[in-house]
């Protein structure tokens, strides 16, 4: 007798797909808020980026502080400011943090930045790189990416000229990190060869009250550049990022 039906196979295989953990996924909204960048014009109280969406535990780069465009940008073509010769595009960009050994665990739940993206959409990969309790401040490696899914994520809101946005990450399932108190961190984010538009991700002059010492590093554009080559700081910068955890579990 024959006991299997197509009926069953087709139940059994539904079982079998639903058992199956569905792999991490890192949601990001692209535009949670945009606002004219502050100028000499423009003070920084009237425009809707002088604060995070919603309340971080760790911020580097203070949402007080002086925006600052140049060196910042993403992008898979060389481009050199006027007047020198230091290239000023990037295929990674990254921010680190520190969770202060006192604060204990954490685990990671959403991560804000600023941004100016152009000719959108385009397409990056996010990492999160642990660098220990003792990082070396002028550069470091790759390092393995603590996001499981190595997520990669699209931009498609192009920002008006002149002005900028906060994207919004959010960590579900095992991109929850749990972040070790006293270890620093890097967020980063790497550019897609294939897309051959722009993101700036804003930076302010020099060192945040909230984060001191956490400085930006990047992969200066070349042709025989990769994404896992070494990090290099860009010397008395700090990136506009925010940072969401909640204690994690002892």
């Amino acid at each position: 007798m024959n006991f299997f039906s197509p009926l069953s196979f087709f139940v059994a295989a539904l079982l079998l797909a639903t058992a199956i953990p569905s792999p991490a996924e890192v949601q990001v909204d692209d535009c949670v808020v945009s606002g004219p960048i502050p100028n000499e014009e423009i003070p920084l109280e009237s425009t809707p980026l002088n604060q995070w969406p919603e309340e971080v535990r760790y911020s580097s780069g203070s949402i007080r502080g002086a925006f600052k465009v140049t060196g910042t940008i993403l992008q898979n073509s060389a481009y050199f400011s006027p007047g020198s010769d230091i290239s000023l595009t990037s295929r990674v960009v990254g921010q680190i943090f520190n969770i202060p050994s006192g604060d204990g665990d954490q685990v990671l739940e959403k991560i804000f930045i600023t941004a100016q993206a152009n000719n959108a959409p385009m397409r990056f990969q996010a990492r999160l790189v642990d660098l220990g309790d003792s990082p070396d401040l002028e550069q470091y490696a790759a390092g393995t990416n603590l996001l499981e899914g190595n997520p990669e994520f699209e931009i498609v809101t192009s920002s008006e000229k002149d002005y900028a946005q906060i994207i919004r990450f959010t960590f579900t399932d095992k991109d929850r990190v749990r972040l070790k108190g006293g270890h620093w961190y890097a967020f980063e984010i790497v550019s897609d060869p294939e897309f051959k538009g722009s993101l700036n991700w804003l930076r302010s002059l020099g060192v945040s009250k909230e984060m001191p010492d956490a400085p930006v590093f990047r992969v200066p554009f070349a042709e025989e550049t990769s994404a896992e080559d070494p990090r290099t700081v860009i010397e008395n910068r700090q990136a506009f990022i925010g940072i969401k955890t909640s204690p994690a579990a002892r």
